[in-house]
């Protein structure tokens, strides 16, 4: 049922990001999201943040707007594969090319070890 929910345009909206977040909510959510990791790296400045996995990545408002900003390669994981086509185009060909894309569930992929 989540996943017909989703694939059925998720909260809808007028933007991607609402249809993602369900409010007009993201600015704040984003801006909190990069103090978090910025804290993160001074309290542990031998963290490097290579690599990302961005888990229901949605529309990649996460990637585009915090994780791309913070680290070289993202892997987008999401179950619809609606959502993934759409990440593509709201990422844009610059950002796509620090990214992999992949159509899965969390719970049924397996990931290589030592990668994130």
């Amino acid at each position: 049922a989540n996943a017909a929910w989703w694939d059925a345009d998720g909260y809808g909206g007028a933007s991607d990001e609402e249809a993602m977040i369900g409010d007009e909510g993201s600015e704040a959510d984003i801006a909190h999201s990069i103090t978090f990791i910025d804290a993160l790296r001074v309290r542990h400045p031998e963290l490097q943040l290579r690599c990302a996995l961005d888990c229901g990545a949605g529309v990649g408002r996460v990637t585009k707007n915090v994780l791309l900003r913070r680290c070289q390669h993202v892997t987008l994981l999401e179950r619809s594969e609606r959502w993934l086509k759409q990440a593509r185009r709201y990422l844009g060909n610059k950002r796509q090319q620090r990214c992999s894309f992949v159509h899965a569930a969390l719970e049924e992929h397996s990931f290589p070890s030592g990668a994130y």
